[in-house]
């Protein structure tokens, strides 16, 4: 599960992932548009008893190893469609996440 402990490492994982993501809002104007991010700060406190949500946020954000920070999401792609998960997307894979919105 992705866990932010306060507002502060929130708004780090936004700028390290979220403002670089085609599923958040437009250039400079935050991440609030995101579903998984949403999510996430909505139910952020409430995963630690709902064993449910945990796994369901851990999808998206999973905890890393270190069980202290964070992976990428797992909806990443950033906004020029070159990077998911740390690979490269292929032109039809940019085409359809960008066609999904």
């Amino acid at each position: 599960m992705g866990y932010f402990s306060n507002g502060t490492e929130g708004l780090d994982y936004e700028h390290r992932y979220c403002n670089r993501c085609i599923h958040g809002s437009k250039e400079g104007e935050g991440c609030h548009e995101c579903p998984v991010l949403a999510a996430h700060f909505e139910f952020n406190s409430d995963q630690n008893s709902d064993e449910n949500l945990n796994y369901i946020l851990g999808l998206f954000i999973p905890i890393a190893d270190d069980k202290i920070s964070n992976e990428q999401c797992a909806m990443f792609i950033t906004k020029d469609g070159r990077e998911h998960n740390g690979m490269p997307v292929t032109q039809n894979q940019g085409a359809d996440q960008e066609g999904s919105g």
